[in-house]
């Protein structure tokens, strides 16, 4: 397991095994770390860093930057199939915010998105071929739920809602997409199916 802790000071990025032993440090400085995303591989860990997107090694070393220097960027998310990271990158000089996508290497960056609001926490579908992620661009009261394909075709609205929808998880046979409203978690069927509220 990845994950955050601010235990040091500073948020940092720790990884230790499902049964909770093991837990190690992987990042140690004074800004803040977040948003850690495994390479399908289990090798290394993308995460961001004050608008900055890095990778490390899962057994330690030295954070390596792969983003642009030139642009605000965050909310790595690593492909099942582990070819690309989907993140979120703010349009210099405004609060605009759209995914995009990038090689593992910071190579061949693109944009997926082209709205004019601001989106947030991108996740990949079980094939790698689709992404969710919450959005305000449609809507002037609520961040909805949008999923957009790898190439950046086919972008549709998950689910109508009148609060605020957030941290979207596709389900590992892609049918269903679980995410957070009003401190609660749903799940809605894609393709127009039934949303049920789960706690």
């Amino acid at each position: 397991i990845a994950f955050v802790s601010g235990r040091s000071g500073s948020a940092d990025i720790y990884v230790m095994s499902a049964d909770g032993s093991g837990t190690r440090r992987l990042t140690a400085t004074t800004q803040n770390d977040s948003h850690p995303t495994w390479e399908p591989g289990g090798e290394r860990v993308a995460f961001a860093r004050d608008g900055e997107i890095y990778l490390v090694n899962a057994d330690g070393g030295e954070a390596t930057r792969i983003s642009d220097v030139l642009a605000e960027e965050s909310d790595p998310s690593w492909s099942p199939d582990g070819a690309w990271i989907a993140y979120v990158r703010r349009t210099p000089g405004t609060a605009i915010q759209n995914v995009w996508v990038m090689r593992p290497d910071g190579s061949e960056r693109r944009p997926l998105t082209r709205q004019d609001g601001r989106a947030f926490t991108p996740a990949w579908s079980p094939d790698s071929r689709r992404i969710v992620f919450a959005t305000n661009a449609e809507s002037d009261d609520a961040y909805e739920l949008f999923t957009v394909g790898l190439d950046g075709a086919g972008l549709r609205r998950v689910a109508p809602t009148a609060g605020d929808n957030f941290e979207p998880s596709w389900s590992p046979d892609g049918s269903k997409i679980a995410y957070q409203e009003a401190g609660a978690i749903f799940t809605v069927e894609l393709g127009g199916g039934e949303v049920e509220k789960l706690t």
